[in-house]
């Protein structure tokens, strides 16, 4: 009986296959898609120093330029925000795009260096953005043209990964340690302080799940500092990407690594991508869409739709 029990709990974990069917090449590119975004039946990715637009049947609909090398494309209802490293030194710009228009209505330069991250807080008002001289800014773009830089966070060193929750900021060091930023009360607390390099972080709840430079997945529980760590690769995990009781993980070869949150267990594995994977998300209800070094934007699913 107990050998059974063994054999059924195995079979319920096993690995989750992917079925090569259920992988499509969507865009092809001769240069790295440094992101993508997906709003209102449009496709949105970032090339070089334009940002192209497809529409459902992915016909081009239209191509902006935005300045220097694209870093992030982003929304805020009917506007589609995107985030820039000029040409020019330490110089770096966000460029506002009404959807049905070509050219920016309008544009702010940073000149304190160039951005590794950037997030919108449309509800807010504000983005904010990560610099490579060991500084986070938050700016208040409700006045546009105006913006205003209303709080500056000064960092021991750089932050490659920020991300937001309610009135918290989150972000993680290449030191290997992880902040939280209380935004009402101008408060930077320390949650916690690993010995690897932090590539990527998600907050759920009341716990932080983050990657590693050396291929794992690691779950912090805030309340406990209690964490959990998985080894899922032999090279580092490059994003990741939160779905209900999942995490959908991205490597440097190319792989697709589903893990289970609760469980801190591989479900499925898939090599999806030539080269490094840059951005997961979701594309409708049953894909999810990446994109990468490869110069190529997928769509895939497990091997059951009824998986997610």
């Amino acid at each position: 009986m107990r050998r059974i029990s063994i054999l059924i709990f195995f079979l319920a974990f096993t690995v989750i296959p992917f079925a090569q069917e259920d992988i499509e090449n969507l865009v092809y590119a001769d240069f790295t898609i440094r992101d993508v975004l997906v709003d209102n039946y449009s496709l949105f990715y970032i090339k070089k120093r334009n940002l192209h637009t497809l529409d459902n049947e992915l016909k081009p609909i239209n191509n902006r330029f935005i300045g220097g090398y694209g870093l992030r494309v982003l929304k805020d209802e009917n506007v589609i925000i995107t985030v820039s490293n000029e040409l020019v030194d330490n110089v770096s710009s966000v460029r506002f795009f009404e959807k049905n228009k070509n050219h920016p209505s309008h544009v702010y330069y940073n000149y304190g260096g160039k951005i590794l991250d950037a997030i919108v807080v449309p509800e807010k008002d504000f983005f904010v953005l990560s610099l490579i001289s060991n500084k986070i800014i938050f700016i208040d773009y409700s006045q546009r043209p105006k913006f205003v830089k209303f709080i500056e966070i000064k960092l021991n060193s750089q932050s490659r990964k920020i991300t937001h929750d309610g009135n918290k900021l989150f972000f993680a060091t290449d030191s290997g340690e992880i902040y939280r930023y209380e935004i009402d009360s101008y408060e930077k607390l320390l949650v916690y302080k690993d010995s690897e390099v932090i590539t990527d972080l998600v907050i759920n709840e009341d716990k932080v799940f983050y990657t590693t430079l050396g291929g794992k997945v690691k779950r912090l529980e805030s309340l406990t500092n209690n964490v959990i760590e998985l080894k899922i690769s032999d090279t580092f995990v490059s994003t990741i990407f939160d779905f209900k009781n999942r995490l959908i993980c991205g490597n440097w070869n190319g792989e697709v690594i589903i893990v289970n949150k609760e469980l801190m267990k591989i479900e499925s594995q898939k090599k999806v991508h030539k080269r490094s994977i840059l951005k997961i998300i979701k594309l409708n209800s049953e894909f999810f869409c990446s994109t990468g070094v490869d110069g190529i934007i997928k769509k895939w699913r497990f091997y059951s739709k009824n998986d997610l």
